[in-house]
């Protein structure tokens, strides 16, 4: 069971790491809408893995 928690907590943790790669790419091709999005994402994806 322990296992399991570990594993979705570094789930959230990868996902969250990778959108804010994403997000970079957008702030760095001017698309800001859309980055503002990904940045909610992220830390919503972040917050997920703090509460489990």
């Amino acid at each position: 069971m322990q296992t399991e928690f570990q594993d979705l907590i570094n789930y959230r943790i990868q996902q969250a790491n990778e959108t804010i790669k994403e997000v970079e790419f957008q702030i760095e091709n001017n698309f800001l809408v859309i980055a503002v999005n990904r940045i909610y994402y992220g830390m919503f994806y972040m917050l997920l893995a703090l509460a489990l």
